[in-house]
């Protein structure tokens, strides 16, 4: 995330080395830029009066005379258009400030509670349904910086978030840090369906603190559908190959159900072929096109009544994904040319995700003192 800082600031220090709330502001934006977990820019002028502060730290001094020495690497980041989430000024000596910025935070409305300062500078909370999923967005933030061609450093804090419960988590962390961020799937079984519950809820709850674009709801139906085929493919074993052969068929035929497919439960007969929606009119012809003779088979099985229609119609891949994501944690998945993905559905949802990893979590790497 990147925080700029205003002129106006070590101007007000400047004509009132009293303002208390103005150094232990320092402080801690300091400890901030050791620590990696946001960007700070700012000019030259700027960063060389701070350091000529009588009343500052040492540690601090020392922090943003390493910033200054990286000037030119801040203004890369600018270069990139990166969006700057937070600008700090002060206008106690009714300094020229350009508030038609968004985001803008005058420290000397503060004044009276500097503790409320720390919300702006917490460190970076990114909430997941699920605590495991973290290992596919991993990846694909690392093949985004392969994409890129460069290595910037990503900094935040993966929450679990409880399924349903995600939006409960971001408003107990949001009462003592601004920077809480989430992403979720939409839980959509196929394209003209709405957004699940968890996905309303998290909407809800960003918009009603008008910081929606903290908030990435993924167009597919599980995080699990990040996944690509061949990696699925690859990790098959005998019992498992019937689904992943109907998805695999059903990409050649509809390339967008790949998104849409539950890897975790798999489709029952019932809701397929005996039901009456949008959703048994998706998937009836793309099960309909699967000529595998098992799958033939077990079909004529549900059609003579051996079967009890509430059964699923292939296995359940639940195992298998679980397996793929302790592969990925522990390395055996790695790094990935997003522009050769398969299916080809799944490159503009990986560069999306990235570009947005990038927007809310860019930061300077860990001072090294």
């Amino acid at each position: 995330m990147i925080i700029k800082l205003d002129k106006s600031i070590v101007e007000s220090v400047t004509k009132n080395p009293e303002s208390q709330y103005l150094l232990l502001f320092l402080e801690k934006l300091a400890q901030t830029i050791a620590y990696g977990h946001h960007c700070v820019v700012s000019d030259r002028d700027t960063l060389e009066k701070i350091i000529c502060l009588n009343d500052i730290s040492l540690f601090s001094k020392t922090i943003f005379r390493k910033s200054l020495n990286k000037i030119t690497f801040l203004g890369d980041f600018l270069a990139q258009d990166f969006a700057i989430r937070f600008i700090f000024v002060d206008n106690s000596f009714d300094f020229e400030c350009d508030f038609s910025e968004l985001f803008v935070v005058n420290l000397f409305d503060y004044k009276g509670s500097v503790t409320s300062i720390d919300r702006f500078l917490g460190r970076s909370n990114l909430i997941v349904e699920d605590v495991d999923d973290i290992v596919v967005y991993n990846l694909v933030m690392e093949s985004y910086k392969l994409f890129r061609g460069d290595n910037y450093n990503l900094d935040f804090v993966p929450v679990h978030g409880g399924g349903d419960r995600s939006h409960e988590v971001c408003s107990i962390l949001y009462t003592t840090n601004y920077n809480v961020f989430a992403i979720c799937d939409s839980d959509k079984k196929h394209p003209q369906s709405n957004d699940g519950v968890t996905a309303l809820k998290l909407i809800h709850f960003f918009e009603s603190k008008k910081i929606r674009d903290r908030l990435h709801v993924l167009n597919c139906h599980e995080v699990e559908n990040l996944i690509p085929l061949n990696v699925i493919d690859n990790k098959a074993n005998s019992t498992q190959r019937m689904p992943v052969d109907f998805i695999s068929n059903a990409t050649t035929i509809n390339l967008e159900s790949y998104l849409y497919y539950d890897f975790k439960r798999g489709h029952k007969y019932k809701e397929v072929f005996k039901d009456e929606n949008s959703f048994s009119e998706y998937w009836r012809g793309l099960y309909g096109a699967f000529s595998c003779p098992l799958f033939l088979k077990r079909l004529a099985e549900f059609e003579n009544n051996r079967l009890d229609i509430s059964h699923n119609l292939t296995a359940s891949t639940s195992s298998l994904i679980s397996l793929i994501k302790k592969d990925i944690k522990d390395g055996k998945v790695v790094s990935m040319d997003i522009s050769s993905l398969s299916p080809a559905c799944l490159i503009p949802l990986w560069k999306l995700i990235g570009e947005i990893f990038y927007f809310w979590f860019i930061s300077t790497p860990v001072v090294k003192l």
